[in-house]
């Protein structure tokens, strides 16, 4: 898998919750895919995957944006790290936050995406 190919990859899911579109989501995913929440959910596999989709839906909650600001790609190790900015709606609350998806992949798909999270808002205790 080449460079283009692993970012396309994470462009489709990041795509696939900005549109609701669990089709697009899953289309990335190894069967055995896990997905590891920066709060502390995991998904293991596609079946856990299309309930978590199916669950997120079914509450309203909306990805209202989720912008990818720079990507670190090593096709060696099938590993890349994707910086982010993210905005959704649940828990009848708005949420926004900045944050970081370590992602590894196989030949075809993505096989694991560990997030992790860092406040949207950044301050300088010492300036």
């Amino acid at each position: 898998m080449n460079r283009y190919e692993m970012d396309r990859l994470f462009q489709n899911y990041v795509n696939g919750w900005k549109k609701s579109d669990k089709q697009l989501i899953i289309s990335t995913c190894d069967v055995t895919c896990e997905i590891i929440e920066c709060y502390g959910p995991v998904y293991k596999g596609t079946n856990q995957i299309e309930s978590w989709i199916d669950a997120w839906i079914s509450r309203h909650h909306r990805v209202k944006q989720w912008d990818i600001l720079r990507n670190y790609i090593d096709t060696a190790s099938l590993t890349a790290v994707f910086e982010w900015a993210f905005k959704c709606y649940s828990g009848k609350k708005d949420h926004h936050f900045k944050g970081c998806s370590v992602v590894q992949y196989n030949s075809t798909y993505i096989t694991c995406i560990k997030e992790y999270r860092m406040e949207a808002v950044h301050y300088y205790p010492y300036e």
